[in-house]
């Protein structure tokens, strides 16, 4: 009897053994797994953060250029409004020196 005790025992013990290895075997994949899992969700956000980051900067852009447009047009007036004013002060420049001139030769 204590011949099968001992096997009894022996074969528990390699039960348990076994149990231990495959749970060792287990925790590893899992931790495995989960290192996967982690590296393909770091991917994820990675990318996502990009894309997010690229929307950004075009809204800033096309915001920028419609504000620059903007600016770009009430330049352009201004400047034109200041050509307009600069030809009339010519046109009265030129009307001067020409009385000037006529009144000078037609003095003679």
């Amino acid at each position: 009897m204590s011949l099968k005790i001992i096997q009894s025992v022996r074969k528990a013990e390699e039960q348990a053994e076994e149990i231990k290895r495959q749970s060792v075997e287990e925790g590893r994949r899992i931790v495995s797994e989960a290192h996967k899992k982690a590296d393909l969700l770091e991917k994820d956000i990675i990318e996502a953060a990009e894309k997010e980051a690229k929307r950004i900067i075009a809204a800033a852009e096309n915001s920028a250029k419609s504000e620059i447009d903007k600016l770009n047009e009430k330049v352009a007036d201004e400047c034109n409004a200041l050509k307009k004013e600069a030809k009339k002060n010519l046109d009265r420049a030129v009307d001067k020196i020409i009385e000037r001139v006529v009144k000078f030769h037609g003095g003679s």
